[in-house]
């Protein structure tokens, strides 16, 4: 089963900021070479790529409601 990730495009200094704040099995933010990602656990029960965005989708607008810059 592939292990999948949500490239995030946002302000390198918000996403290092809040990095920290997301590192647990549910969500984790993290830099990966040059791009920064959201893992979650949510995403190992995915099928494909377009169940990995709807659940990405709504992660991240979670996170916008504390963070809108991201």
């Amino acid at each position: 089963m592939p292990h999948y990730a949500a490239a995030l495009k946002g302000e390198k200094h918000v996403l290092e900021d809040i990095a920290p704040c997301f590192n647990t099995a549910l969500s984790t933010i993290r830099r990966r070479g040059d791009e920064w990602v959201l893992e979650s656990s949510n995403f190992e029960r995915c099928q494909s790529v377009e169940e990995v965005y709807t659940v990405a989708n709504a992660l991240l607008r979670q996170i916008h409601k504390f963070w809108p810059s991201i």
